[in-house]
């Protein structure tokens, strides 16, 4: 199809040469077995999305898993019970056969847990969301009632009926749906989901199944959204809805989530009914039916969620952010977007709990509803001026509290800190006494910003999104994921809350950041993260890897017994916590995996003859980069090495010589099925094990740019290597896992810094595929780190360092990316032409100036292209990164930054080669980039003379990831790949 929106499925791919309609033809041929490469692909593949520890010891173990169905596009929940039995090779698990569903995150009874079905959910179509915290939680959520599920130990509990004047679409994200929101006897759940919108009323059934009153509060109701209906013609109504005042992609409909408490009365039997306070508000619940009711108490203009009970039931934890026309002093002028987005202000707040006892506290009376309001009173403000503090968690004593927080950079992600504040001795129990100590709580930084620039091989800085539901291994140790270059690992940090006490508020920067900090979990080449802790030394912790699906272990500190049949991965620290599989570790055996890093060495013009295109070049060369690729070379980095400032990494993928030998090439040339495993079309080049020829190469660098990858498991990398690709993952400076100051060196310099990164990997895996790296730690004068004894870096054994600028001296190299990393493709295809043989691209940012009026992150343009706003949105009041309306300097140094700076139209006086065959892929309800990106480029490599194909997804978001859509994508991917690049 064109640049026009219509439903997938359907395509055309347009031109400026006559080639065009067989390379069509190849595409639509190679779609087939695509098609069934990917099927194959996703048939061992499965993503786990809970994992809980039933009882404390680890002795039951709860997994929560979705799969992918390609044949009925829907994602297939399921949740499989493992018990530990004693067998003769040591502890092992036996599983239950898996019952369909998912479960939830940890609470205090282990065995009860809450699912949240969306509004018109269909129960088969997996889009119901436990409360792990994971999955849909800025799905835009569909008229009529919700449900909540309780499940127990005999099953289904009860459900409760949730309709729209009770409240909006639930909250299930990291931001507002995280925690564990359950009371100590598990009778009381807190939840965040949208406020209802202003107006709404309960009927007769509603009010009876969904908590009567419930809906009201001694607050004020939420303003909802501005809509204006305009008669087009007879029948015919438009319905406008104002989308700044909510938070963006993922975010639709979000505009003002807030608290609701759920009684579930007689469903859960109590653990123990504790002496009612004094309080002579207190009434006492009916513990007949359930009831959902929003929590009052909760301070206005505040956007709140991932609240936690203390473990005496005595406070609740939750993480506050202003949200627009809330009222709350400095509120943004309108919403900046929260995806992945963890430079926006938000604050930690403690208040007294609603709940004492088996009674409610009530404060005032009710509106319409006519009854009294549970609420929380008395609201601390714990964190103080953090940046961005989210996930609190209290310890298990209940006397102290931790939190992460994220100081502003300007960047969306960058090294967060680890803080604590624990309350004074002289705080009592009960009522307002509850929090007063939290007024003047002892504060302190326990993990801080790691300084300068380490070794790869040294702590980096934490880099977490959230903290584990139940943290604590032990009453001063906690556990946290936390990517640390291409991996995430497990990491143990030591709170000593009696130094904080001592210390007053301990200051804000920690001495050393690395001293309380050690690694619990870390696999070569792989990723693991943590689930459950329970206090007492056990964890539940999902390892994945390029090669390795996930799969999930016990983790227990070692004894002097356990050491000897703990896996070498457990040894890695002393003490470590050593695992034991809960599930199957299954090994693929297709991909072989490389880590190298790098430092960017560039030619200068002079010694390369001016480079290629005249008074381009030179514009070019002046902008930062060299105007030819081949001018752009590596040198070799060891990680051990300390004080690089310009190091980057780059993580290459290779199909093993079993794969080679398993998958070969498929004799399909009527499109109709696959070789054994999957593999591409007869006709089509690819790696053989038996001969020098290398695999061709997909260049795949990450968006963000403040993110990074992280070896984890990708069906997606799995089917491309599958193929026969090899697959060159860049982490540049610029990606997180590294020294804050690696983070924040991308900042104004987007678009020349990765750029130059990305080409330097690109030589750097050609060389390496070719087999000629020399075993050495750089490049140097007649040594250039690449075995071609030419000394220029780029594998071509002339020495000049320079490359002819024609179609044919392509290298077998194409690039995938999406958003950020659909810049880079973008800018690499229009200024380096003659290196990249073909792109897919997805929801790729082209043009940084027109972006920024339809964007929900206009500060990402601003900071990125490095310009600085008077005021901003959402940053510090001096150094904001963004501000309406922008001004023409501010967009012209964000055109400059962006690739449709550097195409060039067809016949121009340069010469230059068009952009290689492009296949863009759109996500027509993309917020964060918008699809007119895509559209715009698509003109734009039409009139350099390239072939460019689009392709539009209706109904997707940035990450083009449903099922459907996402697999449309994947293997539209596929089939172009093999079309364009072999």
């Amino acid at each position: 199809m064109g640049d026009h929106s219509s439903p997938p499925g359907t395509d055309t791919v347009t031109g400026a040469t006559p080639s065009l309609p067989p390379a069509a033809e190849a595409h639509h041929a190679h779609l087939a077995p695509a098609a069934a490469l990917w099927a194959a692909t996703l048939t061992p593949a499965r993503s786990l999305t809970a994992a809980v520890l039933l009882d404390p010891t680890g002795g039951a173990v709860s997994t929560s898993w979705t799969a992918r169905s390609a044949t009925r596009l829907v994602r297939v929940p399921h949740t499989v019970t493992h018990v530990r039995g004693q067998g003769a090779g040591g502890d092992a698990y036996t599983a239950t056969p898996p019952v369909g569903g998912v479960r939830g995150s940890p609470s205090p009874c282990r065995t009860w847990w809450v699912v949240k079905v969306p509004a018109k959910a269909d129960a088969a179509s997996g889009t119901a969301a436990s409360d792990s915290g994971g999955g849909g939680g800025g799905v835009e959520g569909g008229g009529g009632d919700a449900f909540l599920e309780l499940w127990g130990p005999s099953g289904l509990a009860t459900t409760v009926r949730v309709p729209p004047a009770v409240h909006g679409p639930f909250c299930t994200d990291e931001w507002f749906g995280g925690g564990g929101g359950w009371s100590p006897d598990c009778r009381f759940y807190i939840y965040a989901a949208e406020a209802p919108a202003r107006g709404a009323a309960l009927d007769g059934p509603a009010a009876r199944d969904g908590g009567g009153s419930g809906r009201t509060d001694g607050d004020a109701a939420p303003a909802g959204p501005r809509v204006a209906k305009t008669v087009v013609g007879a029948g015919m109504v438009e319905t406008y809805a104002d989308r700044d005042d909510d938070f963006g992609e993922c975010y639709v409909r979000r505009r003002l989530p807030t608290l609701f408490l759920v009684d579930w009365g007689a469903a859960v039997p109590l653990a123990g009914d504790g002496d009612d306070d004094d309080h002579a508000s207190a009434v006492t619940t009916d513990l007949a039916a359930p009831t959902v009711t929003r929590l009052g108490g909760v301070p206005p203009g505040l956007a709140v969620g991932d609240a936690v009970w203390s473990p005496d039931g005595a406070t609740v934890a939750f993480t506050g952010r202003p949200a627009v026309g809330g009222g709350e002093p400095d509120a943004p002028a309108f919403q900046p977007g929260l995806r992945f987005c963890y430079n926006r202000r938000s604050a930690v707040y403690v208040a007294a709990s609603p709940v004492r006892g088996s009674g409610v506290v009530v404060v005032g009376g009710g509106g319409g509803g006519g009854g009294a309001t549970p609420a929380l009173t008395d609201v601390v403000r714990v964190s103080g001026d953090d940046g961005c503090a989210r996930s609190p968690r209290f310890h298990m004593s209940g006397r102290a509290i931790v939190w992460l927080a994220t100081p502003w950079t300007g960047a969306h992600n960058s090294a967060s800190v680890l803080r604590v504040g624990v309350r004074r001795p002289a705080s009592g129990g009960g009522g307002a006494v509850a929090t007063a100590g939290w007024a003047d709580a002892a504060l302190a930084t326990v993990v801080g910003v790691v300084p300068g620039f380490p070794p790869a091989t040294d702590f980096p800085g934490l880099y977490a999104h959230a903290l584990p539901t139940a943290p604590w291994l032990h009453r001063d140790t906690l556990l946290v994921t936390s990517a640390w270059g291409s991996r995430s690992v497990v990491l143990r940090v030591r709170v000593d809350m009696e130094a904080v006490l001592a210390g007053g508020d301990g200051g804000d920067d920690a001495t050393d950041p690395a001293a309380p900090v050690s690694v619990a979990v870390a696999l070569p080449d792989a990723s693991v993260m943590v689930h459950d802790v329970s206090p007492g030394g056990v964890a539940l912790i999902e390892a994945s890897g390029p090669d390795t699906p996930p799969w999930v272990a016990v983790a227990t500190e070692s004894d002097a017994g356990a050491a000897a049949t703990a896996s070498p991965a457990c040894r890695e620290r002393s003490p470590p916590l050593c695992l034991t599989p809960v599930t199957r570790r299954v090994d693929l055996g297709v991909i072989t995996a490389r880590t190298q890093y790098l430092r960017r060495v560039d030619k200068t013009p002079a010694e390369c003859g001016g480079g290629v295109g005249g008074a381009a070049a030179t514009a070019e060369a002046t902008a930062g980069l060299p105007a030819d690729a081949a001018a752009i070379r590596y040198a070799l980095v060891e990680p051990d090495t300390a004080d690089v400032a310009d190091a980057f990494h780059v993580v290459l993928l290779t199909p093993s010589a079993d794969a080679a030998a398993a998958v070969p090439p498929a004799n399909n040339d009527a499109g109709e099925g696959v070789a054994a495993g999957g593999g591409p079309p007869a006709g089509v080049r690819r790696a053989s094990a038996t001969t020098a020829t290398p695999p061709p190469l997909i260049l795949f660098p990450h968006g963000g740019p403040h993110s990074a990858y992280n070896s984890a498991y990708s069906p997606a990398l799995t089917a491309y290597v599958r193929t026969g690709y090899a697959v060159a993952m860049v982490n540049f400076r610029g990606s997180t896992g590294a020294p804050q100051a690696s983070v924040v060196s991308l900042l104004g310099r987007a678009g020349t810094q990765d750029v130059g990164e990305c080409v330097a990997a690109t030589w750097w895996a050609l060389d390496t595929l070719a087999g000629g790296l020399k075993d050495h730690a750089g490049g140097g004068d007649g040594d250039d780190g690449n075995g071609d004894g030419d000394g220029d870096g780029n594998g071509d054994g002339d020495g000049d360092g320079c490359a002819e600028d024609n179609a044919s001296s392509r290298p077998r190299v194409g690039i995938v990316g999406g958003s950020h990393g659909g810049f880079l493709g973008a800018h690499l295809s229009a200024r380096y032409p003659s290196t990249y043989a073909t792109a897919v691209l997805r929801n790729a940012v082209v043009d940084v100036a027109t972006m920024a009026g339809g964007t929900d992150i206009l500060d990402w343009c601003y900071v990125e292209a490095g310009v600085a706003a008077e005021g901003g949105v959402d940053g510090p009041a001096a150094g904001g990164a963004a501000a309406y309306p922008v001004s023409l300097a501010a967009l012209t140094a964000m055109w400059n930054a962006s690739p449709v700076a550097w195409i060039r139209p067809a016949g121009g006086a340069t010469k230059r080669l068009p952009p290689p065959p492009t296949l863009l892929q759109v996500g027509g309800s993309d917020r964060r980039v918008p699809p007119q990106q895509s559209r715009e480029w698509a003109r734009c490599v039409r009139a350099a003379g390239g072939i460019v194909a689009v392709r539009h997804y209706a109904g997707e978001m940035h990450a083009i990831d449903g099922v459907g859509g996402g697999d449309d994508a994947i293997v539209h991917a596929l089939a172009w790949l093999w079309t364009h690049l072999g």
